[in-house]
Formats: C-alpha cells, sequence, structure tokens
C-alpha cells in the first residue's frame, strides 16, 4: 500500500476525524483533490500541497496519482486514513491549521477591494457586487444580471438586519450558476461569513438564517456546495478565505481570488455586500446613488 502523509490539516478536518466511525467512501476525484465521506464525520477533502482550499480539508504529500481512487472505501484506522488498501495517508504529526470564523474581522475596503479584484476576474457575480455597492454600470454578463436583484434584496435585508428578506434573498441565488459549487452558493458562504465576522448583530443574522438556508439548499444545490454552506453555517472556512477576513491586503486577496474558477470572486461578492451592509451602526445602511 502507498502511504503518503498529511502535512497541515485544518481544525475542523481534525474535528471531523476525531468524529469518524466505521468507514465511508470516496465521493469525487480530480487532478488536486479527492472528496470523501465518513461516517460519523460528513464531508472531508485531501489537498495537493499548498494553501488548505475547503475548511475541512487536509493537505497531503507527496501528491499520489489520484485516479484509482475514484469510489474507494475510506476508513480511519490507527492514525492512518486508508483509501481501498490502496493509499494510506498518515495524520500523525500534520500541523493543525485555523477554519474558524475570526469575531470580529477588520473592515475591508470594499472599493478598493472591489477595484483590485475586478482587474482580476470580471465573470460571476464580482461585477454584480460591484455595480450594487459602487453604483456603477449594470454588470455585462448574463449569470450577474440575473443575481444583481437577489443581491441587491440580500443587501436591503442585511442592512435591516431582518432574517425573512435575507432568507427570501438568498433563495434567488441558491444554486444559480454551472459547477459544483455554483456562483450563487459561493456568494452566499461569502455572504454568511460577512455577517459572523462583522459585529454581533450580523452574527445573529447569520444564525437566524443559517439553518433555514441549509433546508432550503437540500434540494437546490449539490452535495459539495451544501458542505461548504454547512461549514460557513457553523462557523468554518478554507484557509485563504479566513487569512483574507484576518488582513484583508492585497495579497491574501489574491489567494482568495485564486479558489476555483470563480469560487473565491464569488464568495467575495457576498462577503463585501455583507460588511457593506453592515458597516452602519445604527441600522440600514443606504444603496450609493447611480452616478
Amino acid at each position: 500500500m502507498e502511504t503518503i502523509r498529511a502535512v497541515r490539516l485544518t481544525a475542523e478536518a481534525a474535528r471531523r476525524l476525531r468524529r469518524a466511525r466505521g468507514g465511508g467512501r470516496v465521493v469525487a476525484v480530480y487532478a488536486r483533490t479527492v472528496n470523501l465521506e465518513l461516517d460519523g464525520a460528513g464531508w472531508l477533502s485531501l489537498h495537493a500541497p499548498g494553501p488548505i482550499p475547503a475548511p475541512f480539508g487536509i493537505a497531503c504529500e507527496p501528491w499520489p496519482s489520484p485516479a484509482r481512487l475514484e469510489r474507494a472505501a475510506a476508513q480511519v484506522t490507527a492514525g492512518t486514513l486508508v483509501l481501498d488498501g490502496h493509499l494510506g495517508v498518515r495524520l500523525d504529526g500534520a500541523l493543525v491549521s485555523p477554519s474558524a470564523l475570526p469575531t470580529p474581522a477588520p473592515p475591508p475596503l470594499v472599493a478598493s477591494c472591489l477595484a483590485l479584484a475586478l482587474t482580476c476576474t470580471t465573470t460571476g457575480l464580482l461585477p454584480a457586487a460591484a455595480a450594487l455597492l459602487t453604483g456603477g454600470a449594470p454588470p455585462p454578463g448574463p449569470l450577474a444580471r440575473m443575481a444583481l436583484p437577489g443581491l441587491a434584496d440580500l443587501y436591503a435585508g442585511t442592512a435591516r438586519r431582518d432574517p425573512e428578506e435575507c432568507l427570501a434573498a438568498a433563495r434567488s441565488l441558491l444554486g444559480l450558476g454551472p459547477g459544483l459549487t455554483p456562483a450563487g452558493d459561493d456568494c452566499l458562504v461569502g455572504w454568511l461569513a460577512g455577517c459572523r465576522t462583522a459585529s454581533p448583530a450580523g452574527r445573529a443574522l447569520a444564525e437566524a438564517v443559517g439553518s433555514r438556508l441549509l433546508r432550503e439548499a437540500a434540494g437546490r444545490t449539490g452535495r459539495l456546495s451544501r458542505a461548504f454552506l454547512g461549514a460557513a453555517v457553523a462557523g468554518e472556512v478554507a484557509e485563504p478565505v479566513r487569512d483574507f477576513m484576518l488582513a484583508p491586503d492585497e495579497g491574501r486577496l489574491a489567494g482568495l481570488l485564486a479558489l476555483g474558477a470563480t469560487s473565491g470572486a464569488d464568495l467575495l461578492a457576498g462577503y463585501l455586500v455583507a460588511r457593506a451592509a453592515l458597516s452602519s451602526e445604527g441600522g440600514a445602511a443606504p444603496l450609493p446613488s447611480s452616478p
């Protein structure tokens, strides 16, 4: 059996491994990621070395050829995660990386973050957030145009600290867009994180909406996306996400934007919508005027 070692894992992954009982199974295999579910633990992701891109992720080295692991059985035994007898991942000695959202987190410079991010990508929902938060022109892409009314409603509901408004707006974003983690879902992960890191009122809003949002997601989006949403509801995020929220500077913004095709940018869109809406101490923050 080939053996590799876990170099780093998130605190959330460590907790899930401690809860694991019995077996599990690999769910999906990609060039640099293997997703699996363990009985009693839920979703875990094995990743190639580098920043850990999932809140329940484990960075491993050396990275194996994962093709033979498709649908492999999984089991944790004697400090090793064993996949179908073909691959053992040694867990002892791995460094644990924090995954809990910082509460509170420093406020990002919304306009600066948007301007920098839009020099890297103009796809996904980021242009819709830019149009909403800076009063700019309507976004050019069909996905962003489709999302803009829901984002505006989400902003308004957040500014009024109204869970019902926020949940109604979130419904229009759930499952919106292509891919394993659709843009609308990534945006909602960012929104939940933005609420939880902004203030006690924002945290209360995220807690009031979170469990209901997960129930809505059950029939609206896929398993991986629900796993990321569930982690955000519990206050857990991927390493590049947490790093940016702790220190929202240009370097960490680049790390966030590197997540997925547009996942990092879509998450940033939701995060900035929440932080901007909750930036007013006394109540509803008005939307910017159009030029």
